[in-house]
């Protein structure tokens, strides 16, 4: 049972948001204004909520049903993590702006930084080398500079 919920999981995953791969290495920040990527006068579209390391009490994006399960797997036992998100009504996504699901785990370490598309709301998923004794684990959302743009939760 375990194996086809991981088989279910990975299908379901990899159709939502290319979860089969993760990024632990930082993501690079975007072109300021007037620089490549980006036009003269171009504005962020999310507002900077916060910067690294602090949470104040509204932020853009609120994260709900933190989930993180072991999956049995042929080459050993991985975690599998799944979160929902919604974009809050007065905050705009840039769909080609670069947004960041971060995933700690408790005895630190390189957190799992996975680039991911933003739409207004959905759920986030990826299988990750990870062991269940590494957690607990939390995870939130940045922008690519790594501004949080939501408050981190609990994956449980």
């Amino acid at each position: 049972m375990t194996r086809l919920v991981a088989l279910l999981l990975m299908a379901g995953c990899a159709a939502l948001v290319g979860c089969g791969e993760y990024k632990s290495a930082p993501v690079a920040p975007p072109a300021g204004p007037g620089q490549a990527g980006q036009p003269a006068g171009a504005q962020a579209t999310a507002p900077a909520a916060t910067t690294p390391g602090t949470e104040p009490a509204s932020m853009p994006i609120e994260l709900s049903t933190g989930v993180a399960m072991a999956q049995t797997l042929p080459e050993g036992t991985s975690m599998s993590f799944s979160v929902d998100y919604r974009v809050a009504k007065d905050a705009k996504v840039d769909p080609k702006a670069k947004y960041v699901w971060v995933i700690e785990r408790s005895g630190g370490g390189t957190p799992i930084r996975k680039e991911i598309p933003l739409t207004p709301q959905g759920t986030l998923q990826i299988i990750t080398p990870w062991h269940p004794e590494d957690g607990p684990f939390r995870s939130h959302i940045e922008d690519a500079s790594g501004t949080k743009l939501s408050a981190s939760i609990e994956m449980k």
